[in-house]
């Protein structure tokens, strides 16, 4: 006998199986709580920039600049001075090169170390400077301002991350909860209202069962009809 399925049916069989979804909203919060105390955050990410004047008229984009900037012999250069191990692919992805409007640019670098962000960012302007003036014969180029070592990351790492993990969790509970039980209910062939009845008899109902209670047997007037199961 198949089913028909409408939002009164549905709320109804939410309703009856609360428990059930609260039960599972409570295991999934729980969980991901623990998740969040068990498993191991990323470090803190620190950023540190350095700002360079371009004096000459020359240059008319910084996208050339920047690929410089970004040239492996700049990057290389940059890796063999602070010995770092590192990549340059891994180096150029922490660096970033920003055009401050008119003739400043200005060279970010984000690490975990706020000590070694700042030294990256003042070596690269370095390099960047000089390979400036090998490739492009541009030398009146200089530093306006060199990367000071930040007190203050650029996003903490366990920000509100054991807050969000557990609205995550609540969020999915509830989800598969509901899901769990409308498969409960759709397994379920048993008659539960008097509609099913006449569809499936093809017969009208003439009359039910009231659900007998304490509270119905003393006062009958206000007594409920029994759903039939």
């Amino acid at each position: 006998m198949q089913k028909e399925i409408n939002l009164k049916v549905l709320f109804e069989v939410i309703k009856r199986h609360i428990w059930l979804i609260l039960i599972i909203t409570c295991i999934t919060s729980i969980a991901s709580g623990l998740l969040s105390f068990i498993s191991e955050e990323p470090p803190a990410v620190y950023q540190s920039s350095t700002s360079i004047l371009l004096n000459s008229n020359e240059i008319n984009s910084t996208s050339t600049l920047e690929v410089i900037l970004r040239d492996p012999t700049v990057l290389g250069s940059v890796i063999g001075e602070l010995g770092l191990q590192q990549t340059t692919n891994k180096l150029n992805e922490q660096i970033t090169f920003i055009d401050e409007g008119g003739k400043i640019v200005k060279i970010a670098v984000r690490d975990t170390n706020p000590e070694l962000a700042a030294e990256i960012a003042n070596t690269t302007a370095s390099y960047f400077i000089k390979q400036m003036g090998n490739i492009l014969g541009i030398y009146d180029t200089r530093i306006v301002s060199e990367a000071l070592v930040s007190n203050f990351p650029v996003y903490a790492a366990e920000e509100s991350s054991l807050v969000k993990n557990i609205i995550l969790g609540f969020a999915a509970g509830i989800v598969i909860g509901i899901g769990i039980v409308l498969f409960l209910d759709s397994l379920d062939d048993s008659i539960r209202f008097e509609k099913e009845i006449e569809q499936f008899l093809d017969l009208q109902v003439i009359g039910s069962i009231s659900k007998m209670t304490k509270v119905n047997v003393k006062n009958k007037p206000g007594m409920r009809r029994k759903r039939l199961r």
